[in-house]
């Protein structure tokens, strides 16, 4: 499973809070580099995170191998943002 924590670490940047910073709720460094490579850590500790920050998962985090399989790009490839042209 692909995992990208980019929304956290803008978050944070947008509340001028560091990555040090989410020592304090607490989350384990192990746990901290996972985060860092992209890998899956526990529900709580996201649930942890959210209590922290007010707000939702998805704020926080996203799957991005859903967007890769939908454009039918390679595994190389990050889809970074999406535009959408269009009627809804």
């Amino acid at each position: 499973m692909y995992v990208s924590y980019n929304k956290l670490w803008k978050l944070l940047i947008d509340r001028n809070m560091k990555k040090v910073d989410l020592r304090r709720i607490p989350i384990s460094p192990s746990t901290l580099s996972k985060m860092n490579r992209g890998e899956p850590v526990s529900l709580d500790v996201l649930g942890k995170i959210c209590d922290k920050l007010h707000c939702d998962i998805g704020d926080i985090m996203e799957r991005y191998e859903y967007h890769r399989d939908l454009l039918n790009l390679p595994e190389y490839v990050f889809p970074a943002a999406m535009l959408v042209f269009g009627y809804p």
